[in-house]
């Protein structure tokens, strides 16, 4: 592999690593994982943004949270994962 091929693939998986994700866990307008920065505790809500709450995370996150046992009730395999644009 070429170098420029090699930086190529690096630059593919940082965009992998870092895209960020509304994490779905019902469908409706409500149903989506909210993380309170202030309470460092979560919530399912709008994926408004709102003052002290993260609304998207990034697939490394979300691989953390499924292991979360504070998140242990939710059915991962149900989860929809939303690309922010």
């Amino acid at each position: 592999m070429e170098l420029s091929e090699y930086a190529s693939k690096l630059r593919e998986l940082a965009d992998i690593i870092e895209k960020k994700y509304y994490v779905q866990v019902f469908d409706c307008p409500s149903g989506y994982l909210n993380f309170s920065e202030k309470a460092e505790d979560y919530a399912v809500e709008t994926r408004v943004e709102v003052f002290g709450y993260r609304v998207t995370f990034t697939k490394t996150e979300i691989e953390d949270l499924k292991i979360n046992p504070a998140l242990k009730a939710i059915n991962w395999d149900e989860v929809k994962l939303i690309p922010v644009d």
